[in-house]
């Protein structure tokens, strides 16, 4: 549970890094 928890959180904060970069 706790990594499933921590990859979504991961993916989240890597598509707003992309967004800041673009």
């Amino acid at each position: 549970m706790t990594e499933f928890f921590l990859q979504s959180d991961i993916d989240e904060i890597a598509e707003r890094l992309d967004a800041r970069q673009k």
